[in-house]
């Protein structure tokens, strides 16, 4: 579909590129910290509409080798996964929407180069107490979240936690970067005013996020580069994906939102493997995309209230 031509990777390539490809995208991580939250922290992460990732379930792991095979599908022109001509699924920000239950409508979240004393810097350190000299860590955000507060939390308090939740999660598992311990600065204008957070289309940005590291990691395969980061969120693209397949018996209606919740490890595991076999019990395993694409599972052909 796309105009790029490159050497498409095979999947001996893929498999051996899987030692040399890593992601910091860390659901489990994400999971644990969220399931500590008490009902204060609950209302305040429905409160900027990020309530869908309270319901991740317990995942123990994503499959590497699954994220790798997807990404290489993904056309970035497009935007679409492209198992082949006759197996098209269509990627939009409303999809991660309904698979994380974050917003997926609102003003864009524009990313720009960000100056020490610009406007958005100065908004978001001040309410986390960051000198302009230091760099927001993962670790210095996910402190902020899991403090406790035994006399409540001010409203000084509750805007520190929305604009460190949401760094959090961003730099952990929706728009993960390739260094560690990194929080990203350049979503910062969408955090300058933590009321008005909710009022941004997040979703749009992290499937952005996720067609730029596609784009990124279909080159280094390609070129035979060895070492390549994953800079996004890989599970979205296996839960739409397996959603929008024909597994027969494992096949699920798209009633329950948002969809990550339906998606438990064990789940997971035996979708993959329905996949992967075509529904065949022997040990032989054929290699991912052996199954059909089942449109009246798909996401553009169900209404969501």
């Amino acid at each position: 579909m796309s105009s790029l031509v490159m050497k498409e990777p095979s999947p001996t390539d893929m498999l051996e590129a899987c030692v040399s490809v890593s992601s910091r995208c860390a659901v489990r991580l994400v999971q644990s910290a969220l399931a500590s939250f008490d009902e204060t922290k609950v209302r305040l992460v429905n409160s900027i509409g990020f309530g869908g990732l309270l319901k991740i379930p317990a995942i123990r792991s994503i499959n590497k080798h699954l994220s790798l095979w997807l990404l290489t599908k993904v056309d970035e022109a497009h935007q679409a996964i492209v198992v082949d001509s006759l197996r098209v699924l269509t990627l939009t920000g409303r999809d991660v929407g309904l698979v994380f239950g974050i917003p997926s409508t609102g003003d864009p979240v524009v990313c720009r180069p960000r100056s020490k004393g610009g406007v958005a810097n100065l908004a978001v350190r001040q309410p986390l107490n960051v000198p302009q000299a230091e760099q927001v860590s993962i670790k210095f955000v996910q402190e902020i979240i899991e403090k406790k507060y035994d006399a409540g939390m001010t409203e000084e308090d509750e805007a520190c936690f929305k604009v460190a939740f949401v760094m959090f999660v961003m730099a952990s598992f929706l728009a993960p970067g390739a260094k560690h311990d990194y929080c990203s600065a350049d979503y910062w204008d969408a955090l300058a005013v933590p009321s008005k957070i909710q009022c941004y289309d997040w979703s749009s940005y992290v499937l952005r996020r996720l067609l730029a590291s596609a784009s990124r990691l279909r080159v280094d395969l390609a070129s035979g580069r060895k070492g390549s980061n994953i800079t996004c969120c890989p599970l979205f693209l296996q839960v739409l994906y397996l959603d929008s397949i024909n597994l027969g018996p494992l096949n699920m209606r798209h009633d329950s939102l948002p969809r990550i919740s339906q998606f438990t490890s064990d789940r997971l595991k035996s979708m993959i493997a329905m996949d992967s076999t075509n529904g065949r019990t022997t040990r032989r395993v054929a290699g991912f995309g052996q199954s059909e694409v089942c449109s009246t599972h798909s996401y553009h052909s169900t209404r969501h209230n």
